[in-house]
C-alpha cells in the first residue's frame, strides 16, 4: 500500500483548483472522451449547472469525479495527464471511498481509499508522480473551504 499525508496547506499544490465545468470546457470534454463511471457521455446541461473538476491552469492536469459509489460499484475518478487517462476505483464491495472525521481544530480529516489505479503501460516509468498528483487531487480544498486533513491511500496498482 502507498500512501500520501496532507496535513497542511504547505504540503499543497497550489497550482490545483477546483473549478466549475464551463461552456468552454465541452469541447476538451468530448476531445477527451470523458464520460461517467458507466461510459456514458455526461449531459451537458448537468455539467455546466451542477460540473466541477480539479485542474491547472493550462488543463494539463485534470481529475474529474465520474460516478458509481452504490452498492457494490466502487466512486470511479479519471485523472487526465496531458490528454492520457488514468482512471482510479475507490470503495466499493463494502469498503468505503472515504472516512470523514471532524477534529477539534475546526478541520476535517479525510481519508481515502483507492482500491484500484489503472495507469497506462506507456506511463508505468511515472506511476510515483501519477499517484502524487491523483492524491494531490483528492486534497485539494473547494474555495473558501479549510484544507482537511487529507490521506490517500493507493492499494492496487495495474498497468497496462
Amino acid at each position: 500500500m502507498i500512501e500520501f499525508r496532507f496535513d497542511s496547506i504547505e504540503q499543497f499544490n497550489s497550482s490545483l483548483q477546483v473549478k466549475k465545468i464551463m461552456e468552454t470546457d465541452l469541447p476538451l470534454i468530448n476531445e477527451l472522451g470523458l464520460k461517467d463511471w458507466n461510459d456514458h457521455p455526461f449531459n451537458s446541461d448537468a455539467l455546466l449547472k451542477y460540473g466541477r473538476w480539479t485542474v491547472n491552469e493550462d488543463k494539463s492536469v485534470i481529475f474529474k469525479a465520474l460516478g458509481g459509489g452504490a452498492f457494490e460499484i466502487p466512486e470511479m475518478y479519471d485523472l487526465f495527464l496531458d490528454g492520457i487517462r488514468v482512471r482510479l476505483e475507490c470503495g466499493g464491495g463494502g469498503t468505503p471511498a472515504r472516512i470523514s472525521a471532524s477534529r477539534t481544530d475546526g478541520r476535517h480529516e479525510v481519508t481515502v481509499s483507492v482500491n484500484k489505479t489503472y495507469i497506462p503501460s506507456g506511463l508505468a516509468h511515472l506511476e510515483s508522480e501519477i499517484l502524487a498528483t491523483a492524491a494531490q487531487c483528492f486534497a485539494v480544498p473547494s474555495s473558501g473551504s479549510l484544507p482537511a486533513v487529507t490521506t490517500v491511500r493507493f492499494a492496487k496498482v495495474l498497468l497496462g
